[in-house]
Order: structure tokens, then C-alpha cells, then sequence
């Protein structure tokens, strides 16, 4: 086999590979790509996101992984009991910090889901099914600089830059 016969084929591998981990990694939140389509939710899957670099660039962050909220300046957080709270906390943290709707990235501490990319309406009408993928999630607004964090420990909480 020729050397540009060889490297042809080893571009194809590649791609080839590629794809199934994208396929791989999407199937990881299949349930809620496809409740995401049956609601006739837009949506955009993004497999190499930089949300959580943006989020470590803007706001205080503890050794473990997320908000260092001792240290956040602009902040509103909440304690929430049980899982079926958090919905509601999350349209209290929108209206508190005063949102408007714009594009949001959801990402989740387990980095091989793909991050979601959708509007904060759509953000708000979902919560739940978003914040069930994971032990932690987070919802983040680059255009409007903030972030809102929902910990495993029972804390949910926005902080704005």
C-alpha cells in the first residue's frame, strides 16, 4: 500500500472513529434529546465546549469543581430539600437576578455528556430533566455573564459577573 493510499485511510479511521464517539456521547442523554424533540424544543448538542473554562475565567472556583460561593460577589443561592424543589429555585434564581431570555449552555459534571445549547425559556420549561442528568449541573450564560450551579449537596445558587 502507498504511503498517500495509507494516509487516506487513516483520515477515514479517524473520522470514522470521531463519529462514534459523538454518537457515544450523545447517547449518553438520549432520554432527553428525545424529550427535548418531542416538546419541539430547539436544541444544539456541543460536543467540544469551553463553558466550563469560560466559567473558571469569570467566576471564583474551589479546588473540588465548582462556585467558591465564600468568595462570589453577586450571588443568590438556595437550599433545596428535595429534587423536586430545584425546578421552582431556578425560576426564583431567573427572576431574582431579573434574566432575559438569550442562549444558555447546560453542562453537567460528568464532561462526556455533550453540553446543550438552548434558550433560557426553554431552560426554565425543562429544568427538571435537566438537572437529572447529573449529580451537578450548570446553566451558563456567557452573553449575559452568569452562571447558576445546582450541587448535589442540596445548594442551587446563580452568581453574575
Amino acid at each position: 500500500m502507498d504511503a498517500e493510499r495509507r494516509a487516506e485511510l487513516e483520515k477515514k479511521r479517524e473520522k470514522l472513529k470521531a463519529a462514534a464517539e459523538a454518537r457515544s456521547r450523545a447517547a449518553l442523554i438520549a432520554d432527553l434529546t428525545t424529550d427535548l424533540d418531542a416538546q419541539g424544543i430547539e436544541f444544539q448538542l456541543e460536543l467540544a465546549d469551553t463553558s466550563w473554562e469560560w466559567v473558571c475565567d469569570h467566576f471564583p472556583v474551589n479546588h473540588w469543581g465548582g462556585i467558591d460561593w465564600a468568595l462570589a460577589a453577586r450571588k443568590v443561592q438556595y437550599h433545596w430539600g428535595s429534587e423536586e424543589q430545584r425546578p421552582e429555585l431556578v425560576k426564583q434564581l431567573i427572576n431574582a437576578a431579573g434574566l432575559e431570555d438569550g442562549p444558555v449552555t447546560v453542562i453537567w459534571s460528568n464532561a462526556d455528556r455533550p453540553a446543550v445549547l438552548m434558550s433560557l425559556g426553554d431552560v426554565e420549561a425543562v429544568s427538571l430533566r435537566l438537572l437529572d442528568q447529573d449529580f451537578d449541573t450548570w446553566m451558563i450564560s456567557k452573553e449575559s455573564k452568569w452562571c447558576i450551579e445546582c450541587h448535589h449537596d442540596g445548594r442551587i445558587g446563580i452568581v453574575l459577573a
